[in-house]
């Protein structure tokens, strides 16, 4: 908002140095080039639909924490891809951090020496039966 205070007050006389008009020219480039990127953050904002909160706040709610920690850290990269291109890759690192869940679990059951899928439901079921319990006794 302050480029526009710049240009303010800036007045071309005939007396000016070559230097000095050199040196306003070059303020009223930087002035544009800011000028054409609020131009391209504005139309970023509106074709991606931004500007729709509750939209926003609807896609936000479905999600996990850590989801919305993933979704919310891949943000400054939205401007490099295309929205179906971003939403791929944040859709893909949602898999890959789930996938890394999964594996821990496998590890888990494996150190607990359990190998076939059987097993692991036993497990899980014996698990939840002795929680229960627990809780029952209290």
């Amino acid at each position: 908002m302050d480029a526009e205070l710049l240009l303010a007050d800036m007045e071309f006389f005939e007396e000016d140095t070559e230097e000095s008009i050199k040196l306003k020219n070059s303020v009223i480039e930087l002035y544009n080039a800011r000028l054409d990127e609020r131009i391209r953050r504005k139309k970023f904002v509106i074709e991606r639909g931004l500007l729709d909160l509750k939209r926003q706040q609807r896609y936000e709610r479905k999600r996990t924490k850590e989801e919305r920690d993933i979704i919310n850290s891949m943000k400054i990269f939205a401007r490099f891809n295309t929205e179906e291109d971003h939403q791929k890759i944040v859709n893909n690192l949602i898999k890959e951090r789930m996938l890394r869940e999964v594996i821990e679990q496998l590890k888990f059951f494996r150190s607990k020496g359990l190998t076939s899928l059987d097993s692991i439901e036993r497990f899980v079921e014996n698990q939840r039966k002795g929680a229960v319990q627990i809780k029952k006794s209290e």
